[in-house]
């Protein structure tokens, strides 16, 4: 709650740690250990008005870059609907 009304642009990516070496690697959005539900929560309870960059980073173990990005913003329109339906 210390940033709530400080910022007016927030960048969405996930991320997972690897349980073998410990190192961290891109997930998709709702796939990681980033609490997704709670912060668009917390931005529909507060009538965010502000921007979303909707980063790319991850990619599948088939590298398929346009598949990545639709597995991720998948990821990312459930956890809206969840939140606000």
């Amino acid at each position: 709650m210390a940033v709530r009304g400080l910022f007016a642009h927030m960048h969405v990516k996930d991320v997972k740690k690897d349980p073998q070496n410990g190192k961290l690697h891109w997930a998709p959005v709702g796939g990681g250990f980033i609490d997704w539900r709670g912060q668009i929560k917390v931005l529909v309870d507060d009538h965010y008005e502000g921007t979303m960059s909707f980063e790319t980073h991850y990619r599948r173990p088939d590298g398929d870059r346009p598949e990545s990005t639709r597995e991720s913003l998948e990821g990312l329109l459930k956890i809206i609907h969840q939140v606000s339906g």
